[in-house]
């Protein structure tokens, strides 16, 4: 039986809540058994007895790699699929959310997932503490350059939501307890799914300084909701050397299309030479540091290469860029400030992730065995600002895991394709009329 109590060392927000208790028994468990998970029905959250793993490096050079390749495979379908937009993503939020949803899948289900994000790259027990160990390092104590300064500040969450009562496997519990620092938040989907879509965006605007305030939009969970996966990235850094704002002027912004539009350009930073550049075929590149530890790389096509360049877009490419920048460039940028939201099950699907959204063909028995979960949506928010001082982002991934409507007790009739119907006597069951819908809009 799994234990309850505040474990400082699996997440913080798990303090104080694990002591915490409610009056109301929401739903009444589904399923329990060995190895299953029997939690009380007053219960607010389930955290495994496992404590967050230390981190162990060995494999964070080979886990960093497939996540860049995943980055470029997703940023190249997202184009696809919106030419001419603009576009801002966390591939690395996107990676820690299916890892977390990988973890609990089996199968044809898991090969296809491991594929796309290479995450076959790593057995899955070794992925699982690269990932760990990624984490760790990233949200090490930054230190800056100059005294001080204030280094940039990353923060990062994982959190899942889990139907009150259902009979979530432990193993996974423990393993997203061990390796990502997430405790089982006890949610009541069943019963008040708008309720829970609101307590997790709560949760995400607080993970992001409130930059991202409605990761879920309304309807997008419902009653057959039964886990929810979420994780937060927030990041605030300021140039290493700022843009001087008295040099910001507006200026032309040329377009693909080559027409123009007046933008607040930044420039002077007073130290050209602190900037690395590198001219590469069809582009200019140039290094920007932030205080801590962390820079932008900046692409710039060529008049008329764009496509042409961004199409090379790849670990190759950026490898040739920072191992061939130099001292001496001068650099100047428009401030900018957008946000990209996205559905991302057509762009998952067309790198080969398949199975998982498909509820007759999902396996996600490491989750809860035989209980028709299927991956039901996918969504991000990423949202940017780029000014004189620094860069200030935050992104933010959900996974939905829904039940079928079968194994969970409760049926889903949905006609919303071709169906037959009968109207019947009920004491003499004589069929009084029959017929058949393939296009409702037809009179």
């Amino acid at each position: 039986m799994v234990r309850f109590r505040a474990l400082v060392g699996v997440t913080v927000l798990a303090v104080g809540l694990g002591a915490c208790s409610s009056s109301t028994t929401h739903a009444s468990r589904v399923r329990s058994g060995p190895g299953l998970v029997d939690v009380p029905g007053n219960a607010q959250l389930a955290v495994s007895s496992v404590r967050r793993a230390p981190a162990d490096p060995t494999n964070v050079n080979a886990l960093v790699a497939a996540n860049t390749q995943f980055a470029f495979d997703l940023y190249h379908q997202l184009v696809k699929e919106s030419p001419g937009t603009n576009l801002v993503f966390s591939p690395e939020s996107i990676s820690y959310a299916l890892a977390m949803t990988y973890a609990g899948t089996r199968s044809t289900t898991a090969t296809q997932i491991a594929k796309a994000m290479h995450f076959d790259a790593l057995p899955a027990d070794e992925l699982n503490a690269a990932f760990n160990a990624l984490s760790q390092e990233l949200l090490a104590p930054r230190t800056s350059s100059v005294k001080g300064r204030t280094p940039l500040r990353l923060s990062m969450s994982n959190s899942e939501w889990g139907q009150r009562g259902f009979p979530f496997v432990q193993a996974y519990l423990d393993t997203l307890a061990r390796y990502y620092g997430a405790g089982l938040r006890l949610s009541d989907f069943i019963h008040d799914a708008e309720h829970e879509r609101q307590r997790i965006n709560a949760y995400v605007a607080e993970q992001t300084d409130g930059r991202i305030l409605e990761l879920l939009p309304a309807g997008i969970i419902d009653s057959l909701t039964r886990l929810v996966l979420v994780n937060t990235i927030n990041f605030t850094a300021a140039w290493r050397t700022p843009f001087d704002v008295h040099s910001t002027s507006s200026a032309p912004f040329t377009r693909i299309d080559r027409t123009h539009v007046q933008v607040p350009m930044m420039s002077g930073t007073g130290e050209p030479e602190s900037l690395d550049g590198y001219r590469g075929d069809g582009f200019v590149a140039a290094r920007l540091p932030y205080e801590g530890g962390a820079s932008m790389l900046l692409i710039v096509p060529d008049a008329g290469r764009f496509n042409a360049v961004e199409q090379q877009l790849s670990p190759a490419l950026v490898d040739q860029i920072t191992t061939g920048l130099k001292p001496g460039a001068d650099v100047s940028m428009p401030k900018f400030d957008f946000t990209s939201q996205l559905h991302l099950p057509p762009a998952l699907q067309a790198l080969g992730i398949r199975d998982a959204f498909d509820p007759n063909r999902a396996n996600l028995n490491g989750i809860a065995p035989d209980e028709g979960l299927y991956v039901s949506d996918i969504v991000h928010d990423a949202t940017i600002t780029v000014d004189e001082q620094g860069t200030k982002a935050a992104a933010a991934t959900a996974v939905i895991i829904s039940a079928t409507g079968l194994a969970s007790g409760i049926l889903d009739v949905r006609a919303d394709r071709p169906f037959i119907y009968l109207i019947r006597d009920d004491a003499t069951k004589a069929i009084l009329f029959i017929g058949r819908t393939l296009d409702p809009t037809q009179t």
